[in-house]
């Protein structure tokens, strides 16, 4: 079984397994900001026939994104569902939220927003636009909402089997060429 972290094509995929290498490498950063990192897994979405490395990675950005905007004792969850054909990843967190202007343009590569909170922390503003190029080689999308009581809430959509060859489609996208 595959976790994910080879290169591309669509296998299987466990996405526990997924999700605690993603806690193995992150976890000693989320304890030293003093994050609270939880995750659920449907049971009935334990496994899926996707790119694992592309899932990986947008788990992996979107995570961070959330690490890097929370403040310290918040909480950064993922929430990971199987409905029919179609896998649903939610990454919420406690932060300063997105503005409904900014929802759609946070996806554009290089877009940062003119927030000075915002700005003050590092970045370049491609983990988005990486993720939503992702998203779509494998035939999903992305979209922030407001999480509640307060923060934001990531959720991608992917159809939960892949037939060809996502990392390949990708890669042939110019858009993709900046990311390597």
């Amino acid at each position: 079984a595959a976790c994910g972290l080879g290169p591309g094509g669509a296998r299987r995929v466990d996405l526990r397994l997924l999700t605690q290498r993603l806690y193995a490498l992150m976890g000693s950063r989320l304890r030293r900001l003093n994050l609270h990192f939880e995750y659920n897994l449907d049971e009935n979405a334990e496994w899926v026939t996707s790119d694992p490395s592309l899932v990986f990675r947008i788990l992996l950005n979107l995570v961070t994104n959330s690490m890097k905007y929370s403040d310290s004792g918040k909480r950064i969850r993922v929430d990971l569902k199987k409905e029919k054909h179609l896998l649903s990843i939610m990454v919420s967190d406690e932060g300063p939220g997105i503005p409904n202007e900014e929802k759609e343009k946070i996806f554009q590569m290089f877009y940062r927003t003119p927030n000075t909170n915002i700005l003050s922390k590092p970045g370049y503003g491609i983990g988005l636009a990486f993720c939503d190029l992702a998203c779509r080689a494998l035939g999903g999308r992305i979209w922030v909402e407001d999480a509640k009581p307060a923060g934001s809430r990531f959720v991608v959509r992917l159809p939960a089997q892949q037939i060809d060859q996502p990392v390949e489609k990708l890669r042939n996208q110019d858009a993709f060429k900046a990311f390597v």
